[in-house]
């Protein structure tokens, strides 16, 4: 029998109570696990986003902003000249 380590951007989940072993299964969106072998991921910080089964989470670009787990494009009349920002900021007149 061997022992399974699971590789970053993985998590190990058990198998229902009373029952042994379990599988290595990826992050979900907009989480994240940059270790092998652990049990859960954690999830990105505000103004950081990730697909499935990663080992970081990536800023969100100049000119976006962060909102429910997503980078979204500022509106018109707005900008944002720094990565993962949670507002973009309104162009003075």
């Amino acid at each position: 029998f061997e022992c399974t380590k699971c590789k970053p951007g993985f998590y190990w989940e058990k198998l229902s109570d009373g029952e042994r072993g379990g599988q290595c299964k990826e992050c979900p969106i907009n989480h994240y696990q940059s270790r092998e072998g652990q049990l859960r991921c954690a999830i990105c910080n505000n103004g950081f986003y990730s697909g499935t089964g990663a080992s970081k989470c990536t800023p969100c670009k100049k000119g976006t902003y962060w909102e429910n787990f997503e980078c979204k494009e500022c509106q018109k009349n707005y900008y944002n000249p720094y990565e993962n920002s949670t507002v973009c900021l309104k162009c003075k007149e």
